[in-house]
């Protein structure tokens, strides 16, 4: 009985731990998740977990990293604060920066409710972010997520791009790496000579 107790006692504190360890250190999910207004007359949108069928759409969903080269260890160490990378210099040290923003723990349904706002209620965003940063600036410290979102428009069609989100807003601060579109099948105008130069 003793032994049972003990187990139990040892399970909890072990399970507090990690919890207590996910709420200071900000462990977030870096997994797909797909965002949807299901119905025209729905104004609220949806969320779940990405599914295969989804994912099948998006470039290399779970591309693994490339293993450092043998001259990354010349590179400059790459300085953290509470498990996010600090990009950006300042004469204040890291731990006694000012903040001009907060973590809010469901900036990434917001970003989505943002992506869907003027999009048909067909059209499905996944999103996924990649990582957490603090974007260091006139010493001021700004948290920032680096994401990459999937718009399914409808059949094969798909765009995408890669951005910075601010980590309480749910705002897009940068984008890059968009989907260009290119008529492929269609027919090139073509160019008569008008005689003149």
């Amino acid at each position: 009985m003793k032994k049972i107790s003990l187990i139990s006692l040892f399970c909890l504190t072990v399970a507090l731990g990690y919890k207590f360890y996910q709420v200071n250190n900000k462990v977030m999910d870096d997994s797909w998740e797909t965002f949807s207004n299901k119905t025209p007359k729905k104004e609220k949108t949806i969320s779940w977990p990405s599914t295969k069928t989804e994912l099948k759409f998006v470039k290399n969903p779970n591309k693994q990293k490339r293993k450092p080269s043998s001259l990354s260890s010349n590179l400059p160490k790459v300085i953290t604060l509470d498990g996010r990378e600090l990009i950006g210099k300042s004469k204040t040290p890291a731990k006694n920066l000012k903040w001009s923003n907060k973590f809010n723990p469901n900036w990434k349904k917001v970003l989505g409710n943002k992506l869907l706002r003027f999009q048909k209620h067909t059209t499905k965003v996944l999103v996924k972010r990649n990582k957490s940063v603090i974007q260091v600036k006139n010493d001021r410290g700004r948290l920032m997520e680096h994401v990459t979102v999937s718009y399914l428009l409808g059949g094969d069609d798909i765009s995408s791009f890669t951005a910075w989100v601010d980590s309480e807003t749910g705002d897009l601060i940068r984008t890059w790496n968009k989907t260009i579109k290119e008529p492929i099948g269609h027919e090139k105008p073509s160019m008569t000579p008008t005689g003149t130069l």
